[in-house]
């Protein structure tokens, strides 16, 4: 994908100084796939481009809820887990919903490895 591809009608890298952006690449067991969709939906995220293989979805069908874009169906507004990667690597995951104090017009959202 080159410097100005089309990405969910945005063009990156451009669109970056507006939308952010944040790729993260870990490699987890299925048992953190709850949290993980857990995190995603609290933090709103928008996802573009996904393959959700099958074996995934009927393991976490929260994650393919957040791949399609539902809503929360709670109102929690921020989330912290505790992961491991299959190497062991603790990860410590904070994401707060875009409702969350309003008056501040940021959505942030932390991994600590």
């Amino acid at each position: 994908m080159g410097p100005t591809a089309r990405i969910c009608g945005h063009l990156y890298p451009e669109a970056g100084t507006r939308f952010a952006q944040s790729f993260l690449c870990v490699t987890l067991d299925s048992n953190a796939l709850h949290d993980l969709a857990k995190h995603l939906h609290v933090a709103h995220v928008n996802p573009c481009l996904q393959n959700l293989p099958n074996t995934i979805k009927l393991i976490a069908p929260e994650l393919e809820d957040v791949v399609n874009k539902k809503k929360l169906g709670n109102k929690e507004t921020t989330v912290m887990s505790e992961m491991k990667t299959l190497g062991k690597q603790k990860i410590k995951s904070f994401a707060k919903h875009k409702k969350y104090a309003r008056g501040k017009n940021e959505n942030k959202y932390i991994i600590t490895v």
